[in-house]
């Protein structure tokens, strides 16, 4: 039976809308033949995400190959709070074939942007001289 290992290089992270933070995703292939693998991200905006080597990897038997995931919300449309995200890894099997999957998860807290603004009232003071 194919079987495959995941680990990440952490399992939480903190990151402010428009900074990114990068993890590192190793994917073991533990079978004896060659298999090619999907990556998919679940409880996140696939816009936040950048895999350095693609969505998709080919490893040789016995062979391990690791990734750089780049998660950058962006300014607009993020809010702060706790993502649980799953990072899936699917062997690529022909339509109708059950394929394994494993999932990594990882803890991203996206941190509010500091946004801090000041009226005075009144805008303009008048004084005038006593005599």
């Amino acid at each position: 039976m194919a079987d495959l290992e995941l680990s990440l290089s952490t399992t939480t992270g903190k990151v402010r809308p428009s900074d990114s933070i990068e993890i590192k995703l190793r994917v073991r292939n533990l079978d004896s033949v060659v298999n090619s693998y999907n990556l998919d991200f679940l409880g996140i905006d696939s816009g936040w995400v950048f895999v350095d080597r693609g969505l998709q990897l080919n490893l040789l038997d016995r062979q391990s190959a690791e990734l750089g995931i780049v998660f950058q919300p962006p300014l607009e449309n993020s809010r702060a709070g706790l993502y649980k995200v799953g990072i899936t890894v699917s062997q690529a099997t022909p339509a109708g074939q059950p394929a394994l999957k494993k999932t990594a998860t990882f803890d991203l807290e996206v941190l509010p942007v500091p946004d801090f603004s000041i009226e005075m009232t009144p805008r303009y003071l008048h004084a005038q001289r006593g005599g």
